[in-house]
């Protein structure tokens, strides 16, 4: 069992490079694309984005606070979906397993409409192709789930360099920054927040990053529940 251990020890470190930086890209992504798709909602009123990423916020909070301890009690993965399964019978765990497919539709729907964004805000020409280009990009992240840690590799060297991409980006905005005035909007008084209301879904985004780990936690079967 011992020279077992030794025998794997080399492979922990990428093993877990690979993992964390892979179940990382969910969050990271979503803080990239999830805070522009409420900011689009809300026609650029950066006032009201405050108050609607508030309410995510506070909302993952509570979430987070619920994982921490799923995690401890379920180390071999199945987040929501297990816990309810174990302590009100297999039925149940339809209702947050639904809650999750709903949740990762959305989030993989908004993240390849930001990414085709960015490749037109880059390239205008091909604006005409934005949903080709959403679909292609919703076929290679497809594709890359195929190669198990290799595809995990790929995931987790593109969000370490989407990290080290936005450090300058945000030292630039801290520094130099640009002032932008919100959409003006027109309406009632209650048209406020309902305009929340209504972002407050798309920003909700940024929740499978809590999630993720919880139930891809099951793919380390390299470790035991206590390492993992």
């Amino acid at each position: 069992m011992v020279g077992k251990r030794v025998i794997r020890s080399p492979r922990i470190g990428m093993l877990l490079f690979a993992f964390a930086f892979a179940v990382m890209a969910d969050p990271v992504s979503s803080v990239a694309y999830a805070i522009e798709a409420a900011l689009r909602a809300l026609h650029g009123d950066l006032g009201r984005l405050v108050l609607t990423m508030g309410l995510v916020l506070g909302i993952i909070s509570l979430v987070r606070l619920n994982y921490d301890q799923l995690i401890r009690r379920f180390p071999e993965g199945g987040g929501a979906v297990a816990a309810t399964g174990a302590a009100f019978g297999e039925g149940w765990a339809f209702l947050p397993l639904g809650a999750l497919i709903v949740d990762f539709v959305l989030t993989i729907a908004i993240s390849v409409a930001a990414a085709a964004s960015a490749v037109v805000a880059y390239f205008p020409s091909l604006a005409p192709y934005r949903i080709g280009i959403a679909v292609i990009l919703c076929c290679f992240v497809a594709a890359l789930t195929w190669f198990g840690h290799i595809g995990r590799s790929v995931f987790a060297t593109m969000t370490v360099a989407f990290v080290v991409a936005a450090i300058p980006v945000l030292l630039l905005g801290f520094l130099e920054p640009h002032a932008v005035g919100g959409a003006p909007f027109h309406g009632a008084g209650d048209a406020s927040l309902l305009t929340v209301l209504l972002a407050f879904p798309v920003g909700m985004a940024l929740a499978t990053g809590v999630e993720a780990p919880s139930s891809a936690i099951a793919q380390l079967g390299q470790l035991d529940d206590r390492g993992r």
